[in-house]
């Protein structure tokens, strides 16, 4: 049972990671689109 879990184990971290790195990237994304906007805004007016 040791191997085989620790290949589980760490397999489901890497997996996490990337889920968690991917949630990053998202949110930077709608941060600049968002902060893009707010300066539209404030050229505009």
């Amino acid at each position: 049972m040791g191997d085989g879990a620790n290949l589980v184990t760490t397999r489901t971290a890497v997996d996490l990671l990337k889920i968690h790195r991917g949630v990053m990237v998202q949110r930077k994304k709608t941060n600049s689109n968002a902060l893009a906007r707010e300066l539209k805004y404030y050229t505009e007016t």
